[in-house]
């Protein structure tokens, strides 16, 4: 707290000298720098009268030695020739004001989108899109395993007790790409009727197919497996909102299902036959239902006064079949049987309330209030698990997990002068939840924060937050040590301040620097993270060379740190390990405008490293792990001019290098480990070139 106030009383003397500096010059308006090119018309039904445009665009692809990374987004993961397109078409009719639009992008990829869209001004409006969005994990996955939801080995597989007596599994295995593919479809339509009501309706429905990294095992025996996805969400929604004069209020209702193709994975045991079952199986995500309805308000109760609160309420159900416990015909049947499915059911609550009360001239006050609760009503069931599908152990009851938040704020915001903005706040953060060892944490939060315009154009801004944490007292409910204490439940003690600082070097460059620091303790944790810290740097760099040359440039440092205590007999605390994570970023872009027949050309070249350091010590005894390391080096050079009667020519190249090297990767082929056969994954290295020449059309 004496931080804090030691904060605010530079922040007032910070104060008393822009205001002095101010005073002591006077400022003549010119009028003649005020853009007025986006002033809005009030008395117009709308604003611009008949008017039509047409863009078609067709574009060449060149990609080599991509990555899965590379093209993750955008779906460029094959070294091959493409051809892409993309297309705008915007009408407005004079009288109606109605208006259509159609917005193409990246057709000729896996990333396309389309929009079409029809408004009338005051109306309605009606939207339908459609999607695709890929996610690209891995390029260079093995598996020697054919199938879907049912994984084989080869009908000549040798089974063996470890993975070097499995002759034919690195020659068996062949690369597999990893990743999803979406697709998206959504239609919505509002009308406005009466002049203040306006009822909306929407349907969505989207797909993912795909495959994902997983595992199974036979107790101590692992085995890779490749995931199915295909999933659909279908999701309907509707709203009905009514406006008038100083408030607003809406009600929104929406229903939404779940359902997946696949409902289990099985797949051959690889090892010895007679350690373990011939197969095992595992359940996937189960087919559930979602249902939300909410209300909104927004009033102003007075002149300068806006009152804002939201509320949803919503329930989650899944009452999908059961599966058998084991598909291991050893394993004797549940001596309970199973009920036809869990019957689950959530009740899920949030409400927001926010109010902005001015008190004179000067003087904000701005009241929120946040509740967050989920409710778990599932029934108890007693359950029979099956360890490594071979070995039934004593029936458990199953156990459900809810929550509870509640967090109130109030800050103050003072207008010091015309240049300066000085807030000070509290608030109070509630927490509590079930079956964890800790049921409850209040955290304590206070922060100021000055904003001050100085003379010649800089603007310095500064804030500093303290939050203090305390938790209930320890519940011995679960088999974790009793003295470690879970980072998000633990008792913490955290300050954090951020400046940022921009000014004018000249009559064409400017200049910004930011630096934060956020810094925790964990004082009543023995064993669990003891500190943290997180620091961040940035610069920022823009010169105006000449009236249609701009260079820009950046340069930042992330770094974060961590300290644990942990120990090896359940007991007191005997070994401390360390993290540490940095990345260093620089960016740089030159733009020239309007030379050479009204060409623009820019060139942007981007320099990342990152670093990941971890360490143990153990009887004084320091362990390093190998130094995680990422260097990212990337150009994008693009070149457009304009040529005949509405013909743009625009070429892009772009170069991107990415070296990598993780030790949990790295070395490790599909039979290196005994006991566990993985997909022998490498970390990302590649050197990926992009060229693309594009023509566009403009009508």
């Amino acid at each position: 707290m004496k931080a804090l106030l030691t904060f605010c009383t530079v922040c007032m003397l910070a104060f008393v000298a822009g205001a002095q500096a101010a005073a002591a010059r006077s400022v003549e308006p010119n009028y003649e720098k005020v853009k007025n090119s986006r002033w809005r018309c009030r008395s117009c039904p709308f604003e611009l009268g008949q008017g039509s445009r047409f863009d078609l665009s067709a574009t060449a692809l060149q990609t080599d030695d991509v990555d899965a990374r590379f093209g993750r987004d955008n779906g460029l993961t094959d070294d091959d020739s493409t051809f892409d397109a993309s297309a705008t078409y915007f009408r407005r009719d004079a009288e109606t004001g109605r208006v259509i639009g159609l917005i193409g992008r990246d057709l000729g990829l896996d990333s396309g989108r389309l929009d079409l869209s029809l408004v009338r001004p005051n109306r309605f409006r009606a939207s339908v899109s459609w999607s695709e969005i890929p996610r690209n994990e891995w390029l260079n996955a093995r598996t020697a395993m054919t199938g879907k939801t049912n994984l084989r080995f080869p009908t000549n597989w040798t089974s063996a007790p470890n993975t070097q007596g499995m002759t034919q599994l690195v020659p068996g295995s062949r690369p597999t790409k990893i990743g999803t593919e979406r697709r998206k479809a959504e239609a919505t339509l509002a009308y406005r009727f009466g002049g203040n009501w306006t009822v909306e309706a929407g349907y969505a429905r989207e797909t993912k197919e795909g495959r994902a990294l997983s595992s199974g095992d036979f107790l101590y025996q692992t085995t890779g497996l490749l995931t199915p996805i295909d999933h659909t969400t279908e999701t309907l929604s509707a709203a009905l909102q009514y406006t008038s004069g100083r408030w607003s209020a809406g009600l929104h209702m929406r229903e939404s299902e779940f359902e997946n193709a696949n409902r289990s994975l099985t797949w051959q045991n690889p090892y010895t036959e007679g350690t373990g079952p011939g197969e095992g199986r595992k359940a996937l995500a189960p087919d559930n239902e979602a249902s939300e309805w909410g209300l909104t308000l927004r009033v102003s109760p007075f002149p300068g006064s806006v009152l804002r609160a939201h509320g949803r309420w919503g329930e989650l159900r899944q009452n999908d079949q059961f599966l058998p416990p084991s598909v291991n015909p050893a394993v004797a049947a549940t001596p309970m049987p199973l009920p036809p499915g869990l019957d689950g059911t959530v009740d899920t609550s949030a409400a927001n309330l926010q109010w902005v009360i001015p008190l004179g001239r000067h003087v904000a006050l701005r009241l929120t209030s946040l509740d967050r609760e989920r409710d778990n009503n599932t029934r108890s069931l007693p359950l029979t698990p099956v360890l490594g599908d071979g070995f039934p152990s004593l029936a458990l009851q199953s156990r459900h997990y809810s929550y509870k938040r509640d967090r109130t704020a109030a800050a103050a915001t003072f207008r010091l002068s015309s240049k300066t903005r000085l807030e000070i706040g509290v608030a109070e953060d509630e927490r509590r939840r079930t079956l964890l060892e800790v049921e409850s944490n209040t955290e304590d939060q206070q922060w100021a924060m000055l904003r001050v315009r100085l003379p010649r154009a800089l603007r310095l801004s500064l804030r500093h937050q303290e939050n203090d944490r305390d938790a209930s007292g320890f519940r011995n409910i679960t088999s974790n040590n009793p003295l470690t204490r879970r980072y998000f439940m633990a008792a913490r003690e955290q300050t954090s301040w951020k400046a940022s600082l921009s000014a004018p070097l000249g009559p064409a460059i400017h200049a910004g620097f930011s630096v934060d620091r956020r810094h925790s303790d964990y004082p009543a944790s023995v064993l669990g993270v003891q500190s943290e810290t997180d620091d961040n740097w940035s610069t920022d760099l823009t010169w105006q060379i000449a009236k249609h040359i701009h260079l820009s440039a950046h340069r930042s440092k992330h770094r974060v740190r961590s300290r644990t205590a942990g120990s090896s007999t359940a007991g007191n605390a005997d070994w401390q390990g360390g993290t540490e994570d940095v990345v260093r970023t620089s960016t740089a872009e030159l733009s020239i405008n309007e030379f050479w027949r009204r060409a623009s050309l820019s060139v942007t070249f981007d320099h990342s490293d990152g670093s990941g350091r971890y360490d143990t010590e153990f009887n004084s005894l320091l362990s390093v792990f190998p130094e995680l390391v990422s260097k990212h080096r990337a150009m994008d050079l693009r070149l457009s001019v304009p040529f005949g009667e509405g013909y743009l020519a625009s070429l892009r190249y772009y170069t991107e290098r990415y070296d990598s090297a993780d030790w949990q990767l790295d070395g490790v082929a599909v039979n290196t480990l005994p006991a566990m056969i993985t997909f022998g994954l490498l970390s990302p290295n590649y050197d990926a070139r992009l060229v693309a020449i594009t023509i566009t059309r403009k009508l």
